[in-house]
């Protein structure tokens, strides 16, 4: 009975010298963690990034209809002033998807920015693509979608670069198009066509700045119509208004609730409704009218 008991012991001991030795290990490689993050640090050229950012918000890539060409030649220069072996490719003439290969084997570690933007729509009190900085703060655009992220990423990288510290693998730094419209000019044609295969990738997007986020929530986009019958305005009983067909048809879309779970992750379903269009003129009862959401 004592072979057993003493055994025990043994392997007790060893677990909790393994368990210190461990212990130890994790607190010097966190050292070295914020060590390292220290030289990277200090090698961040904050000016450089905001130029950057305010430089490319005035470019306006707005979707529909991207027109991202606008801000190639900006991409293009910060890639050359990282030593990227540079590589573009386009489904559609004037939407670049420009990529920055830096080092060279695996791990592939993919930093991917979009260059459009949304229409910027109402209630600026400045000009949104004449970037303002103010308190620390860019004003403009595109400033945290997306193109602040990607001078952020770019400022990072030629820090590290800069830091001489040793690494190894490929960082492909990237600025892609049509993000904003469902990426078929863009990373869904880079993927599906092009083959553009990272061990990893990173998107630094719009969103919260201190929260990593491991998904994104996809859309769906409806289209419909209704129709009816033309006919004078002064004789509307004459006609069928494709407007009240409409109208009947969203008015409940205002209570409607999705059912069924979603991905804890994220929020519950929603349903936007973007878009109307119809009518041909005031003295005319509509024939056609097309509603959008997604």
């Amino acid at each position: 009975m004592k072979f057993p008991l003493s055994f025990g012991f043994v392997y007790l001991t060893e677990s909790i010298r393994f368990d210190k030795i461990l212990s130890k290990v994790k607190v010097k490689l966190r050292m070295l963690k914020m060590e390292f993050l220290e030289i990277i640090s200090s090698k961040i050229d904050k000016e450089a990034i905001v130029d950057l950012t305010c430089e490319l918000i005035k470019k306006r890539t707005v979707n529909p209809p991207g027109n991202e060409y606008l801000a190639k030649d900006l991409i293009v220069d910060s890639l050359k002033q990282l030593g990227a072996r540079i590589e573009i490719l386009e489904k559609e003439s004037g939407r670049p998807n420009i990529l920055g290969w830096i080092g060279e084997g695996n791990p592939v570690i993919a930093i991917i920015a979009h260059l459009d933007v949304v229409p910027p729509g109402q209630g600026w009190e400045t000009d949104p693509f004449f970037p303002q900085v103010k308190e620390g703060k860019i004003y403009g655009r595109g400033a945290i979608d997306d193109k602040g992220p990607y001078a952020a990423s770019w400022g990072a990288v030629k820090s590290i670069l800069s830091s001489g510290l040793p690494w190894r693998g490929t960082i492909v730094l990237g600025a892609v198009s049509d993000e904003e419209r469902g990426s078929e000019a863009g990373m869904k044609f880079l993927l599906e066509e092009k083959n553009f295969r990272p061990s990893f990738c990173i998107i630094p997007d719009g969103g919260k700045l201190n929260e990593v986020v491991i998904g994104e929530k996809g859309g769906v986009g409806v289209k419909l119509s209704t129709k009816g019958k033309s006919a004078h305005a002064s004789q509307p009983y004459q006609g069928e208004n494709a407007i009240y067909k409409m109208l009947r048809f969203l008015d409940p879309l205002r209570e409607f609730n999705f059912e069924g779970n979603h991905h804890p992750l994220f929020d519950a379903l929603t349903l936007n409704l973007a878009k109307i269009k119809g009518g041909q003129a005031s003295n005319v009862v509509p024939i056609v009218v097309r509603q959008y959401w997604i």
